[in-house]
């Protein structure tokens, strides 16, 4: 992979690795330091590179082929930093059956090397979310936690 070019350009990268469970193209995307964070839906925080890349292989490993469909909510970009506020939603099966929709929050640091992932945060989508615009779902996680 060369390097990317911009902070749109690693977020279409980061959804084609994900949606294709292109492990390689997801290391590649996401910035080897310690301080990058990751945490999936339900999940814990994970901290630094090789914990958030193995992370990664159990999701990718165990996908049984899906769609990703991607809305912005918000964006933020400065020439170092780019934040993305989105809605992702996830079809089984090529969008043939059941979908699931999380919000997430990404962020992506330009570097020497070029743009790189630094954080992805995502979170079910709660009916709260639904009703001020952020997409919906079909089953709402009931399990909601404030702070």
């Amino acid at each position: 992979m060369t390097d990317i070019d911009s902070a749109d350009q690693a977020q279409e990268a980061f959804y084609s690795a994900f949606e294709n469970g292109d492990l390689d193209a997801m290391a590649v995307l996401w910035d080897r330091s310690d301080t990058v964070v990751c945490v999936h839906p339900h999940g814990p925080e994970l901290l630094g590179y090789e914990e958030i890349m193995e992370s990664w292989r159990e999701v990718l490993g165990g996908t049984s082929g899906f769609r990703i469909t991607v809305e912005i909510l918000e964006q933020f970009d400065t020439e170092q930093l780019a934040v993305r506020f989105v809605a992702e939603t996830l079809f089984n099966e090529a969008g043939r059956s059941e979908s699931v929709t999380v919000l997430a929050t990404n962020a992506y640091r330009k570097t020497e090397s070029g743009w790189h992932m630094v954080l992805h945060h995502a979170s079910p989508l709660h009916r709260a979310a639904e009703e001020a615009g952020a997409g919906s779902a079909e089953d709402w996680d009931t399990d909601v936690t404030l702070h």
